[in-house]
């Protein structure tokens, strides 16, 4: 007997179940399954594979919000910065024969500039580095501890480091 497909209203639902059911019980898509199934009145079973594959789908709509959210939070402070930036040129004519305020929105106009070069990504990288106490390098266990996901407390039954285990600059 083939298997009854679902309408876009029961996959809906599904999808609503399943993220509350995942995202609140922590429970596997086997679980997952095994509760849906057992629902009354509905006339279609889902599979654990199934369950994933929802899930699957779930995750790439619930990334692709976030990159909207983002992207929407981006255009609206881009927005606020040209009205600002705006308001200081406008500011700046009007008083630009004045030597001791003109700077003052000049330097305005350069934070807007500023502010939005970083919202857009187009200043270069900076560089960072990890240091010991100090600014002193790391020494090469701390390295390998943090490399390797070790804690501190964990780190208490390991040997101590001795003077050569310093890492080189």
């Amino acid at each position: 007997m083939a298997r009854l497909k679902r309408t876009s209203v029961e996959r809906a639902r599904d999808a609503r179940e399943i993220a509350h059911l995942h995202l609140t019980e922590h429970l596997t898509r086997a679980e997952i399954a095994e509760r849906l199934n057992a629902r009354v009145g509905v006339r279609y079973t889902l599979s654990p594979r199934q369950v994933g594959y929802d899930l699957q789908k779930l995750s790439r709509a619930w990334r692709m919000a976030a990159h909207l959210d983002v992207n929407t939070a981006k255009q609206r402070e881009l927005a606020r910065l040209e009205v600002l930036e705006r308001e200081h040129w406008l500011a700046w004519q009007k008083v630009s024969a004045d030597k001791q305020t003109a700077p003052k929105y000049l330097a305005g106009v350069l934070d807007c500039i500023r502010r939005r070069c970083a919202i857009l990504g187009l200043d270069a990288p900076k560089r960072q580095e990890l240091t010991g106490a100090d600014g002193a390098p790391l020494s090469l266990i701390i390295v390998e501890r943090i490399v390797s996901g070790q804690s501190d407390a964990d780190a208490d039954d390991s040997p101590a480091p001795d003077a050569g285990s310093v890492s080189p600059q």
